[in-house]
């Protein structure tokens, strides 16, 4: 944490808020920032009257902060001394409410095997995809995105920079998602508005084994991850935010996705105990809940599919 609070003391773009929320935790988060708030003038600490959960406790910051940008770094992660300012530059210059840049994995020692060979070789790095610092357009963005969809390219909240106002129009993190909630945020965001992308690197993501990401490969697997998916390419075929890339890709290869994407995880895992993990999926999308399956429905979805996605 003392590494993540000393690159935001170090910011070089002035009048900052560092606000710190913390929800509730029981090692010596809640010290620490006290301490370096008695020190700083800019740091503003608050403690949740009640537990919120990763994800409502980011909501509950962009609500909490006082200025009109948002710039989330996480107690693992650390930025360059320049960040903030060449985000913003980035965005004034371009008359855009949304700035990424560029992030390198720090992977500690003790990080499981799964997580260690996901950060080192299954990622693919935004800046292999958005090839030039500059500004890319909803229809630009929607045109990329489409062969990557459910793989995060963009990156985790410490690489973007985004106008407060922009929540009011495209909403909040969704707290159902699990794995993929910073990744379907800034999609929804970015297929919207474009969004600046900064080639150099700014930031750094730590992964280790009591990370969130790490929690996520051991703790309810299936729904975080299968889960995720159903519910991400529920939101594209029916979210209004997501027009371009319906339109980008057709609303029947979506469907046809979704229901390919159910029917694996139940071979997967059998369907009743993936219905069981996605309970409260189901609930929300009961078209998908309607869904029952068989190897020869899998084996149709599955060729269907790879065959429709030859023409994307």
């Amino acid at each position: 944490m003392h590494k993540c609070l000393e690159s935001a003391i170090a910011q070089t773009y002035p009048d900052l808020e560092i606000l710190i929320s913390d929800d509730l935790s029981t090692d010596a988060t809640l010290d620490i920032a006290n301490k370096y708030s008695t020190k700083n003038e800019n740091i503003r600490v608050i403690k949740n009257g009640s537990k919120q959960g990763m994800v409502a406790n980011w909501n509950h910051c962009i609500h909490e902060a006082r200025g009109g940008w948002i710039k989330f770094l996480f107690q693992d992660d650390f930025l360059e001394p320049d960040c903030v300012a060449k985000m913003m530059e980035g965005c004034l210059a371009n008359d855009c409410e949304i700035a990424v840049c560029r992030r390198d994995f720090q992977i500690e020692s003790g990080t499981p095997d799964a997580v260690t060979e996901f950060f080192k070789n299954g990622v693919t790095k935004s800046e292999t995809l958005f090839t030039e610092t500059r500004y890319y357009s909803p229809g630009q963005t929607a045109g990329i995105i489409k062969h990557h969809l459910l793989n995060n390219i963009i990156g985790e909240p410490t690489c973007f920079l985004f106008s407060k106002k922009i929540v009011g129009e495209y909403g909040d993190f969704n707290i159902q998602l699990r794995q993929l909630v910073d990744y379907e945020f800034i999609l929804r965001c970015i297929l919207n508005n474009g969004f600046v992308f900064l080639h150099q690197k700014y930031a750094t993501f730590r992964v280790h084994g009591s990370s969130q990401t790490s929690s996520n490969y051991s703790i309810n697997k299936i729904r975080s991850e299968r889960g995720d998916r159903i519910i991400m390419l529920s939101e594209f075929i029916s979210g209004i935010s997501y027009e371009s890339l319906k339109h980008s890709l057709g609303e029947a290869h979506l469907k046809l996705y979704l229901k390919y994407t159910y029917f694996k995880s139940c071979k997967l895992y059998g369907e009743k105990k993936f219905r069981s993990a996605i309970a409260d999926i189901l609930e929300v999308y009961p078209d998908t809940g309607r869904l029952k399956y068989s190897f020869a429905k899998y084996l149709a979805a599955k060729l269907k599919f790879k065959w429709s996605s030859l023409f994307i």
